[in-house]
């Protein structure tokens, strides 16, 4: 059986509390020791730890765990701040050609085609149907229940756990942006469009449709024989 949470099991760590749930970055430290664990090379941050316990055997006494299989932690770095300078270059485009002229032709009216009708069903409400009827018997008596009986047996000391071991590996820092030069074009001038309208031609004339409302008769029960 593993656990991986230190507040729950192993050692109460108040370093490892801060490493894994308090930092948003690497907890500051100023340890100078350089250990070496299940070939992991690094500094030994909660030294002064390991120099204020007091167990019933050497802290020398205890094995390092092995895990092959550990748990990957990753946990997100602060962002850095960096400077960008960015430009916008404005490009003015060539003289375009005279555009051609705006013909207005005024189509006639077009009479709209009918459409489909508004049909509508009027349902009745569903009649309500009745609960059901429950017949409940009466519960069985329960049984009598023997005292609690207690017995105690003293426990053996067992040999002390593995040392976690925690390996704390700080981010890099991210490559400087390159710098971004925009280019944009100005837009073209105005120019003036000949403007030609033709004469509207005459409506054409609009049918009104007639409505339909549909009654269907009430339903007849129909009782099947069992």
């Amino acid at each position: 059986m593993s656990c991986t949470d230190p507040r729950v099991c192993g050692y109460d760590s108040t370093v490892e509390t801060k490493v894994i749930y308090a930092s948003g970055e690497p907890v500051p430290a100023t340890a100078t020791k350089v250990v070496q664990v299940n070939g992991e090379t690094g500094l030994l941050v909660n030294q002064h730890e390991e120099d204020s316990f007091s167990g019933p055997i050497p802290l020398s006494e205890y094995p390092i765990n092995k895990d092959f299989c550990p748990t990957v932690l990753t946990k997100p770095s602060n962002c850095v701040e960096c400077q960008r300078d960015v430009t916008v270059k404005y490009l003015e485009p060539g003289q375009a050609g005279t555009p051609g002229p705006i013909i207005i032709n005024q189509e006639p009216n077009i009479l709209a085609p009918h459409a489909p009708p508004v049909i509508i069903r009027q349902v009745p409400p569903v009649p309500e149907t009745k609960e059901t009827l429950v017949i409940r018997e009466v519960p069985p008596k329960q049984p009598a229940v023997p005292d609690a009986r207690v017995i105690t047996i003293p426990g053996k000391l067992l040999p002390p756990p593995a040392r976690k071991v925690i390996v704390e590996r700080l981010p890099e820092l991210p490559e400087p942006p390159q710098d971004v030069h925009i280019e944009r074009w100005l837009p073209f001038q105005d120019r003036k469009r000949k403007v030609i309208l033709n004469p509207k031609p005459c409506d054409p004339i609009q049918c009104q449709p007639r409505n339909l409302v549909i009654n269907w008769e009430k339903k007849k029960l129909l009782f099947s024989k069992q």
